[in-house]
């Protein structure tokens, strides 16, 4: 998926402008982060998987556009001035131990599940080891293409979320 970075720049980008001080409850800049990621996934999945397009075109394509809305939607300069509560979504520790390490392993402990014991973690699998065995399986392929493809752009969406609480801004050049 090519288009993961530029994903991760528009999010960061659109959560940042949900996350001035006093505008709106944290979140707003939250779900804004994740769902302009996982809407991207979702476009890449439906292209890739009832469009019919190669993954290396639809994901190039999604990575310009992403590129070129976060630059649009911030006028190509970073957006400063984020509220201290974003800006500790991923500055601060617990014990000394940075909050991003507990996002890592919440989501490699959420993903491990289910790709280890779910059914639709062995259907991945085994799409991704031979998509049409898996078809002929009796799996629906093309669902779980578009599931996959979501949940890539939701983990990007997160991503920006924590770029821009991090670097406390929204930067459409990250």
């Amino acid at each position: 998926d090519l288009s993961m970075g530029s994903i991760v720049g528009v999010a960061g980008v659109c959560a940042a402008l949900f996350a001035h001080p006093g505008e709106y409850p944290l979140i707003v800049p939250i779900l804004v982060a994740l769902l302009v990621g996982a809407a991207f996934g979702l476009i890449n999945g439906v292209g890739v998987a009832y469009g019919d397009l190669p993954p290396f075109i639809i994901t190039l394509g999604t990575m310009s556009i992403a590129r070129g809305l976060a630059l649009v939607i911030s006028d190509g300069i970073p957006i400063i001035d984020l509220s201290d509560k974003f800006t500790g979504i991923a500055s601060s520790s617990v014990v000394g131990i940075p909050s991003l390490t507990f996002f890592f392993v919440g989501v490699a402990v959420v993903f491990a599940f289910v790709l280890n014991k779910t059914v639709f973690g062995r259907h991945v699998y085994m799409i991704g080891g031979n998509a049409t065995a898996a078809k002929v399986s009796g799996i629906n392929v093309k669902l779980h293409l578009v599931i996959v493809y979501t949940l890539a752009g939701l983990c990007s969406g997160l991503g920006g979320l924590l770029m821009a609480s991090r670097t406390n801004q929204g930067s459409p050049q990250m």
